[in-house]
């Protein structure tokens, strides 16, 4: 990695747990309160008990406060055994969690995006976002942060298995088991996590790009064990929220019409953070026209996310492989429907990037492929345009994240007549 870069993400990590910690450090000196935090923690003495194999028992043992998260309860009581009743520390443990998933979310959105600097930016906004502090200035939460944590590392993981998957590498069964696990322990924290197969796939279209027509079904078959965990959690959770009272009978008609508006008001919110409340009362009454709008602006919504989204790579006849080398490495791989890795070599000195299709000719030139560099090593990101000899006047689009240190990644698809 570039020194300066790394230096850069140093900086980022630390400016961003500082600047978090500052801003929670108040939650500190909070007491509990009379909502939740009495069932989680102040009046429960299975969890004040600390960590015992009869609390462990207990938490797996059926549903508690209308919920099955027994993760959860752990945390509690690891926490009470630590700490005993000090509010403060249950706070301060909230906020070391939060820290963290913002750094997890920071260095996963590096690695997946190369977009360092707005990588940066969406890491500091869901850090310091006002509709954050629910979940870390309420000690019951836990729950909130904790299946945040597990989420976060599940997609770490599930990223790294697909980059190892591209190039055959046998670690890549690690990582999709460590993805399942990580999967699981969030949905031992908290039900909601089982949305977080759907947002696997949307990462195959992007960032990862792995979607294509003739690869949708093996990316859904790949995801079978998650959607199996998430319907056995739903059921789980259904049953134990109905047991305690926590289920309302409310049409079916309605949840749809909730759930169509909850998405403007959620962007609302995330946009001009003002009447927050723990508390949003259920309506009932939501008119036609309401609902009809939600509707159509998360239908906008996912069309335009749909026209950004760049096509996955595909085998482009007469180009057997596409050659791109500098000073510092030399790679070289076969176009055979999906995006390649490679791994860095030594090459003859070149000032630039030049690329260059397998029959040796060069496609474009040295001052026209340049990319911003760091000392002596290939840092940035490069989208050209090649005209590609034997393709009847068409061209080659390749998009690369270039780096030195570990595996690359680059699409190739054919563009259009010229």
């Amino acid at each position: 990695m570039p020194a300066t870069l790394n230096r850069n993400r140093i900086l980022i990590c630390l400016a961003l747990a500082l600047v978090t910690l500052g801003l929670y450090w108040p939650v500190t000196r909070h007491s509990f309160v009379d909502f939740d935090d009495d069932n989680y923690i102040a009046e429960n003495p299975q969890v004040q008990a600390g960590l015992t194999w009869h609390g462990v028992v207990w938490a797996f043992d059926g549903a508690h406060a209308g919920n099955w998260h027994p993760v959860t309860w752990l945390s509690h009581m690891a926490d009470c055994e630590m700490f005993g009743l000090n509010p403060g520390a249950h706070h301060l443990m909230n906020v070391l969690f939060h820290i963290a998933n913002t750094l997890l979310l920071f260095l996963f959105l590096t690695q997946t995006t190369g977009a360092f600097w707005r990588s940066a930016f969406v890491a500091a906004l869901f850090a310091w976002h006002p509709l954050r502090v629910e979940s870390v200035a309420w000690a019951a939460e836990r729950k909130d942060v904790l299946s945040a944590l597990f989420w976060l590392l599940t997609l770490i993981a599930y990223a790294k298995f697909t980059t190892l998957a591209k190039i055959q590498n046998p670690k890549s069964k690690v990582f999709y088991a460590l993805a399942l696990f990580f999967f699981t322990l969030g949905l031992l924290s908290k039900p909601m996590v089982v949305t977080l197969p759907f947002v696997l796939l949307l990462l195959d279209v992007w960032p990862l790009n792995r979607f294509s027509l003739p690869s949708a079904k093996h990316l859904l078959l790949e995801k079978i064990p998650f959607f199996a965990l998430s319907l056995a959690a739903s059921l789980v959770t259904f049953i134990a929220q109905k047991s305690s009272g926590a289920v309302s009978p409310v049409e079916l008609s309605t949840r749809l019409m909730n759930a169509a508006e909850a998405y403007p008001r959620y962007i609302s919110k995330t946009l001009w953070p003002v009447d927050l409340s723990i508390i949003y009362p259920y309506r009932y009454d939501w008119p036609m026209t309401a609902v009809a709008g939600a509707v159509l602006l998360f239908g906008a919504m996912c069309l335009c996310g749909a026209a950004d989204v760049p096509p996955a790579a595909v085998a482009v006849p007469g180009a057997r492989a596409i050659k791109l080398f500098n000073a510092d490495f030399e790679s070289t791989r076969l176009l055979d429907g999906g995006i390649e890795g490679w791994e860095p070599t030594t090459h003859a000195n070149q000032d630039g990037w030049v690329f260059a299709l397998d029959d040796g000719t060069m496609h474009a030139g040295r001052a026209s492929v340049r990319i911003r560099r760091s000392g002596n090593d290939p840092w940035g990101m490069l989208h050209q345009t090649l005209p590609a000899a034997g393709l009847g006047g068409e061209t080659l689009e390749l998009s690369a994240w270039l780096r030195t240190d570990r595996r690359q990644q680059f699409g190739c698809r054919r563009g259009d007549r010229r």
